[in-house]
């Protein structure tokens, strides 16, 4: 059953076949019309629909008019590239011809490489093709043969554009240290679809968690015990302290690494404790870690100097901004009065957990004293 505007499409789309056979050859009208039909095209005028020069004009502006064109039009090369910089899609209302040469698919990938898609299958066995188009969108490798999903060149290329592009291809290529390396240093999540043996890779999992610190929830469980690896990832995400069993995240030296990171991010500049304290909830940080990270004086110094830095940075980024000059400055000062906020909060939390240390230590060392002597007495 046609929904209303299908219906409203079909009723209005052939309206146009009874109007007047002035109307059907008037350039303007017809034109006009296309704008919310494209069927419109069919009951225009003979001359019109033969006329090359209206039919590429409306083309250029975005009307889908390649599946109503002649045999002729549909095999000349310049009406179809046209069309396909509109919208790759168009390419299957191509010639045969066209669709069949592939010179023309060659010139048609540097227009928009989506357009392997849509041609032949026999194409997506052709090297020279799959490899201008995944250089492009590495994505596109998912179209590729079997046989060139397990090329390493074309994977190679595919992953330096896309590191996710690794997850099609073959299972040996997936096994290829020099194949993953290349693409995790695009997108460290790429490591997910790697073999089992290369998430054992301590190297390739270092260069996957450089680049995202939750690309550490791919490796193996051997590696996740490695605590380098997971310094590394936690200095480039905080969060990824959840991925680690229970007696790692009570580490001091990860905790700390941890708590650097998310209070040096920006999601805590621009949204202050409240916003991430769900996110220390997440991560199961308790008191006593927090206790120990806010009153380290070394780290409360590297706190706030990363917070100033990433001030810095936001303003500097205002600088190549376009736009009223009066707004930037606005938001440049918002900026500064931000990161005053979040240092005297950070200053108020040093001074709580100090506070709370002190307490700690000053309880504990009388136990601590008691119970030496008593060895000291066996």
């Amino acid at each position: 059953m046609m929904e209303y505007n299908e219906i409203d499409k079909f009723i209005n789309s052939r309206i146009y076949r009874l109007l007047h056979p002035e109307l059907k050859n008037n350039r303007n009208f017809i034109s006009h019309g296309l704008k919310d039909y494209d069927e419109i095209f069919k009951y225009a005028s003979q001359e019109l629909q033969n006329d090359r020069d209206f039919v590429l004009d409306n083309i250029k502006q975005g009307d889908h008019i390649l599946i109503f064109l002649s045999n002729k039009f549909k095999n000349d090369k310049e009406i179809v590239r046209e069309a396909v910089i509109q919208d790759y899609k168009q390419f299957i209302y191509a010639s045969k011809n066209l669709r069949t040469d592939k010179q023309f698919i060659l010139k048609l990938i540097d227009i928009d490489a989506n357009i392997l898609k849509v041609i032949p299958k026999k194409f997506w066995d052709n090297k020279e093709i799959i490899l201008k188009a995944v250089t492009k969108q590495g994505h596109l490798l998912k179209y590729a043969s079997k046989v060139l999903k397990n090329d390493k060149d074309i994977v190679l290329e595919a992953v330096k554009e896309n590191g996710y592009a690794l997850e099609y291809a073959s299972l040996d290529i997936q096994n290829n240290k020099e194949v993953v390396l290349e693409a995790v240093k695009k997108n460290g999540h790429a490591l997910e679809y790697a073999s089992l043996d290369i998430q054992n890779d301590k190297e390739v999992v270092l260069e996957a968690v450089k680049e995202n610190g939750h690309a550490l929830k791919h490796a193996s469980k051997d590696i996740k015990n490695n605590k380098n690896v997971i310094l590394e990832a936690l200095k480039t995400n905080g969060l990824a302290i959840t991925y680690l069993p229970t007696k790692l995240r009570m580490d001091k030296d990860i905790s700390n690494t941890a708590l650097l990171q998310i209070y040096s991010s920006k999601d805590y500049l621009n949204h202050g404790y409240s916003f991430i304290s769900n996110n220390l909830t997440f991560c199961m940080i308790t008191e006593q870690q927090e206790i120990d990270f806010f009153a380290n004086e070394e780290l409360m110094e590297q706190l706030k100097k990363n917070l100033k830095i990433n001030a810095a940075r936001l303003i500097y980024g205002y600088s190549f901004e376009k736009g009223n000059n009066e707004d930037i400055l606005r938001s440049a000062h918002q900026i500064q009065k931000t990161i005053k906020s979040r240092l005297a909060e950070i200053e108020k939390e040093q001074n709580k957990y100090t506070r709370l240390k002190q307490i700690r230590d000053s309880n504990i060392k009388p136990e601590l004293l008691k119970i030496e002597n008593q060895i000291m007495e066996l």
